[in-house]
């Protein structure tokens, strides 16, 4: 009786398909991962297959106010929040919030 090699076993499929919720595929003669929302396939090192966190833009700078991440790039789900400037808030009036933040999306937007 022949069995078939499983990948995801032999090749540490399961560890690097997990990224995110990932799934490991059975192949013949490897594994392939199936990626959810906001990853993507990226191969590894040794030239497998993963998943990993889309990269989105760098964190804008937004004017009158400040992040520690702006400049940066973003990778999913990671967010920034922003600290309006003294005299300013998020919607112009006078009791409005002081601070908002940017999401990197699971488009990578």
């Amino acid at each position: 009786t022949c069995t078939e090699i499983l990948e995801c076993e032999t090749q540490d499929g399961f560890a690097a398909c997990s990224t995110g919720g990932g799934k490991c595929l059975e192949k013949i003669f490897a594994y392939a991962c199936e990626c959810p929302a906001g990853y993507e396939n990226k191969p590894t090192p040794g030239g497998l297959d993963s998943c990993q966190a889309k990269m989105c833009p760098t964190a804008p700078v937004k004017d009158f106010a400040l992040s520690e991440k702006q400049d940066q790039k973003l990778s999913f789900p990671d967010s920034t929040t922003y600290i309006c400037d003294t005299g300013y808030t998020s919607d112009g009036t006078a009791e409005g919030p002081t601070s908002f933040f940017v999401e990197c999306g699971d488009d990578a937007t």
